[in-house]
């Protein structure tokens, strides 16, 4: 029976001949079949989360009527519920099965997509944003939302931070004063600052940021998830496109593996690339020898980075250590064979490189600082 249109429709005998790729999978036994490359592992599915998944469509039956959510509903009423059934658990609130309604909303709104683009449902139904909906991958707009969701509900809640009388002679700017506001009313009103120093640039989120001349309310975590998911690293000299944000990730998750007490680490681990948001990826031979004007402004655009987030100056020994461990095991995966020796001064951590794209990386690297809010952890 077809439920989209309500009828019977007859199985043509061209649809019951078998689609062959042309490649055979073979086994020890002798016997071969068509390769299943492409066509989904059903079988790496996690039966006890789709039990209760299904359990959950069971009870919605139940409530409203077989199919009912099949006859159409809105992707944003979908996306809605999801993300406050995410929250909700993230909360620590176990009044309901948070997480499991929120699988629901996402496969619902999944298919519902997917049944709107063949013509088998009103396209009235696709209204999220034109600026979101047209990308090409759903979770990409999934992980823009989380974000921005997450920043709206005024994370991270710390006390201002003062800069150092250091960084702030480095990045020519004046010591922020305890207790005030992380954000500039004139600048979010889009007017240059003839104060600054330098010119400015546009920054993804549609902000006026001055290189030269950093302030902490100029940084944007959505400005450094998506440019960082878009910065290929090794100044693009791998087999692969590797993205920063997905070194940053693994960083910061070995960071929590060493030290699973010391959640400062965690985020510094996530951040301690953010510079490269707003310049090119510097090499790690320029980085070490601090040549040029761009090691200055790197290091002046952290330092307004550790106060917009309540870390302390100067990235901690320990995550250069983590960073140039996991540089050893993309180096291993990503290049070709070293001409020279690249005096590597740690052993690899043994991560396990994927080389995601970069919506993936975007998607990624949005979740873990959605992980690492003030009392997730705690």
């Amino acid at each position: 029976m077809n439920h989209d249109s309500g009828s019977a429709k007859r199985i043509e005998p061209e649809i019951l001949k078998p689609k062959d790729s042309g490649v055979r999978q073979h086994f020890d036994s002798g016997s071969q079949r068509d390769t299943r490359d492409g066509k989904g592992r059903f079988d790496l599915l996690p039966a006890r989360a789709m039990k209760l998944v299904a359990m959950h469509f069971e009870n919605g039956a139940k409530k409203y009527d077989e199919r009912n959510w099949e006859k159409g509903q809105p992707l944003s009423r979908y996306i809605d519920s999801a993300l406050r059934h995410i929250f909700a658990h993230l909360e620590g609130k176990r009044d309901e099965p948070h997480l499991i309604a929120a699988a629901w909303n996402i496969l619902c709104c999944i298919d519902t997509e997917v049944r709107v683009g063949a013509g088998l449902l009103p396209e009235a139904l696709a209204d999220l944003p034109e600026a979101l909906a047209d990308l090409p991958e759903p979770v990409f707009c999934l992980s823009e939302a989380i974000l921005r969701s997450a920043l709206d509900q005024g994370w991270p809640p710390t006390a201002a931070v003062s800069l150092s009388a250091d960084a702030s002679s480095r990045a020519h700017r004046g010591v922020k004063d305890e207790g005030t506001s992380m954000t500039n009313p004139a600048f979010d009103s889009g007017k240059v600052d003839n104060d600054r120093i330098g010119d400015w640039i546009q920054t993804y989120a549609g902000k006026i940021f001055y290189p030269l001349d950093v302030r902490p309310w100029d940084i944007d975590p959505l400005d450094i998830t998506h440019a960082l998911a878009l910065k290929c690293r090794y100044s693009g000299h791998c087999k692969r496109f590797y993205s920063v944000a997905e070194h940053a990730v693994l960083v910061s998750r070995e960071c929590e593996k060493r030290w699973p007490d010391r959640p400062d680490l965690w985020l510094w681990g996530l951040l301690h690339d953010a510079g490269e948001a707003y310049l090119p990826d510097i090499p790690t031979p320029l980085k070490r020898m601090g040549i040029g004007c761009l090691e200055g402004v790197e290091a002046s655009i952290l330092d307004a980075v550790a106060a917009k987030f309540g870390l302390a100056p100067d990235i901690p020994p320990e995550v250069k250590e983590v960073d140039e461990a996991i540089l050893a095991d993309e180096a291993a995966v990503l290049m070709g064979p070293p001409p020279l020796p690249w005096n590597l001064r740690v052993p690899p951590a043994g991560i396990k490189i994927q080389c995601w794209t970069w919506e993936e990386a975007r998607m990624q690297f949005a979740n873990r600082w959605l992980e690492l809010q003030p009392g997730v952890h705690s």
